[in-house]
């Protein structure tokens, strides 16, 4: 496949993908907002006012969405326009990192699979971060893929830079930085050469990252006293995720952390306080329990999926209303709302499992990696608590084994040894499983 040919097929899809999204956009544009939308697009609506970050959540998402008000107005719409023009940089993103490990047909398949995946689309229109952490995420992925393979000072700040701002949007890009220092060296260290070049190159990475991330860490220090490299709701999460020892709750309310005191230096201290006891009064059993939060993490629901299936003026427990609102009536029957919900779950569970499958079973080192990060995005979520949205990042490196898989599956596993091919069938079978664990979750609007 030529040069010119693959930028023709490529520039199609990266259209399609655009055009579905600003479809999407447009159709759900009366969609009032819910939960942390109200502050991301307050956060951003300050910024401009007052010129104050805000001192909570890592400040990338609010400065990028202030500059998109500064050029077209405060409105929800122009915000909600500014993710699906990122959401479209990760179609086009999906293909180099792909082609880097399974070849260019891998990439563009990749690339089609994202432009069309109803998850991601549905993400794009949200004022949350997700549409821009996957853009620095897997730049950061695909210069580390470079880096892997040849040793630059200039791939390597440039990895470390894109991780750097992964981590500005969404506090596990710290988890990802380090994620992706111990693949370099990892690189290095399976073929007993370059070592102390890929030594120097991750330190240059983290360096590269903490040069970037150091600003805002100083901003937070000088107005509030308290250190944090990115955001102040670390031990939040861990206190929402760890319960007291003999509740059987498995994650506490909102409203508990808002009543442990009147700043949030207090409301952390606290959090910090009672989420470590909580912990220790639980061990030995505590790392075992947590590892039912895998459930909840995979299984075949989403936001997007919810606000399709959730009724009308019915709010619930959450501030705002779930529900999509769309400027075609007819839309909003049940059918419609059933009939647009239903390949969102279905599209996930297909590339969860051919995924696993094409990451697992590819001769690629790069591939396994891949299958690093998967698990150095687990972890976190395991120790506080599971949703839906943390996986996001965890399906777009799915999507990536999808193509491997649909690119060259057959030709992998004939040439795979015994034990990669079990590895295989396991990892399929544990995800198939944790998926069918969590079945209830399918078309439901309760789940997330």
């Amino acid at each position: 496949m030529t040069d010119s040919r693959v930028a023709v097929y490529l520039g199609v899809i990266v259209l399609v993908g655009l055009a579905l999204r600003v479809i999407a956009w447009l159709l759900t544009a009366p969609t009032m907002l819910v939960n942390d939308e109200f502050s991301y697009y307050s956060g951003a609506a300050t910024l401009l006012k007052t010129g104050d970050l805000g001192l909570i959540r890592p400040p990338m998402t609010s400065i990028l969405d202030a500059f998109a008000i500064h050029l077209f107005g405060p409105s929800k719409f122009v915000v909600r326009g500014t993710g699906v023009l990122f959401g479209t940089f990760t179609v086009a993103l999906m293909y180099p990192v792909t082609a880097q490990i399974g070849g260019r047909r891998a990439g563009l398949i990749a690339a089609a699979i994202t432009a069309v995946y109803p998850t991601l689309i549905g993400y794009t229109h949200y004022i949350l971060s997700e549409s821009y952490f996957l853009v620095f995420f897997l730049a950061a992925i695909y210069f580390a893929l470079r880096l892997r393979r040849s040793f630059s000072p200039w791939t390597a700040g440039l990895t470390g830079i894109f991780c750097g701002l992964s981590a500005l949007t969404r506090e596990v890009g710290l988890i990802c930085t380090i994620a992706i220092a111990l693949a370099v060296v990892s690189a290095a260290w399976a073929h007993r050469q370059h070592l102390r070049r890929a030594v120097a190159s991750a330190a240059l990475v983290v360096a590269l990252a903490a040069i970037v991330i150091a600003p805002w860490s100083l901003y937070l220090h000088e107005k509030t006293g308290d250190i944090a490299l990115v955001s102040r709701t670390t031990w939040m999460n861990l206190y929402l995720g760890n319960t007291p020892a003999g509740t059987n709750a498995t994650l506490r309310s909102i409203r508990q952390y808002w009543i442990l005191g009147s700043t949030q230096t207090e409301r952390e201290s606290a959090a910090r306080a009672e989420a470590l006891q909580a912990i220790s009064d639980r061990l030995p059993a505590w790392p075992f329990e947590k590892l039912r939060g895998i459930k909840a993490l995979f299984w075949p629901s989403s936001y997007p999926a919810k606000r399709l299936l959730s009724l009308p003026h019915v709010n619930g427990a959450s501030r705002g209303e779930w529900s999509y609102r769309f400027t075609w009536p007819r839309l909003h029957s049940t059918a419609c709302r059933r009939a647009m919900a239903y390949p969102i779950g279905v599209s996930y569970v297909l590339v969860a499992l051919a995924g696993m499958i094409g990451l697992t079973i590819s001769r690629s080192r790069d591939a396994r990696f891949l299958l690093f990060l998967v698990a150095s995005l687990i972890a976190p979520v395991l120790l506080t608590f599971p949703s839906t949205r943390f996986r996001l990042p965890i399906e777009c490196l799915f999507i990536v084994g999808t193509g491997l898989l649909l690119a060259r599956g057959t030709r992998d596993w004939k040439r795979a040894h015994a034990g990669q091919r079990i590895a295989a069938i396991v990892a399929l079978a544990t995800t198939a499983a944790i998926i069918a664990a969590g079945s209830n979750a399918f078309m439901s609007r309760f789940h997330l």
